[in-house]
């Protein structure tokens, strides 16, 4: 559910808040649901894991698993949602305050563990004239992309090993997860155009040079030092070389 709180709607302070406390309540409650239904499901993975003595350690860790990527994503959902809660409705570039506010606008974030749900709010930026999601800035969520920063991550170093069509069977094997093959070549794409970004703005960063804290040298004191060694390797020669240089049709005459 979306609440629509622009500037030509009237609202009442109170009844804001209020709203806000009730839905965190109702949050809270279907958060203890969940882990109680958890629970409840991974006792019945332990009573079928006893059920099957002729299986290893192989089915019991798979069973684990997937009983525990259930936890894990209520509870990244919930410290997730709880961060976006306590970040301020201002503009993230300039710090100003955003009008024509939409709250609680929903978004699907594919995590490590599953999908994750979260609400947070959508304003208008007056001085940069953008609309803006705050807490998508903090949380470090691209506004091109549904996947997680660890996702995005985890696709760059799956394609740099592999192609796409290969790590597709290897993700879901190794972390459980179903990524496509185009969504792995596309966030590894993306992560690639990103890192050739910050290295671009590395190499036309200015170069900081120290003070320098003592007196500059003399020519003829650098002369006056002592003599050094200086080594010079050269790897990878591809260039071809022989001694009978020139003379392999003078050589093919004679056999």
């Amino acid at each position: 559910m979306t609440i629509d709180l622009s500037p030509g709607r009237p609202t009442d302070p109170f009844l804001e808040t209020l709203a806000e406390k009730i839905l965190a309540h109702g949050e809270e409650r279907q958060f203890q649901e969940d882990l109680a239904h958890w629970q409840e499901d991974l006792h019945q993975r332990l009573e079928r894991i006893q059920q099957h003595p002729e299986q290893g350690l192989g089915f019991i860790e798979e069973h684990v698993r997937q009983a525990s990527l259930q936890l894990q994503c209520m509870l990244v959902q919930k410290a997730m949602q709880d961060k976006a809660d306590t970040v301020d409705e201002k503009c993230p570039d300039c710090h100003g305050g955003l009008c024509e506010k939409k709250r609680r606008v929903v978004r699907w974030i594919e995590a490590y563990c599953g999908k994750v749900k979260l609400v947070r709010t959508h304003g208008w930026c007056p001085r940069c004239q953008h609309g803006v999601f705050p807490a998508d800035r903090v949380l470090g969520l691209r506004e091109d992309s549904t996947a997680s920063p660890l996702v995005q991550e985890m696709c760059a170093l799956l394609v740099s090993k592999m192609p796409a069509e290969q790590a597709e069977a290897i993700s879901l094997r190794v972390t459980g997860r179903s990524l496509s093959r185009s969504t792995l070549a596309r966030e590894a794409q993306r992560q690639g155009e990103r890192a050739h970004g910050v290295r671009q703005r590395l190499v036309d960063a200015p170069v900081y040079l120290p003070a320098q804290t003592k007196a500059p040298v003399a020519p003829a004191e650098m002369n006056a030092q002592a003599p050094f060694t200086l080594v010079i390797q050269i790897d990878a020669w591809n260039i071809r070389e022989r001694d009978p240089w020139g003379q392999t049709q003078a050589r093919r005459r004679r056999q």
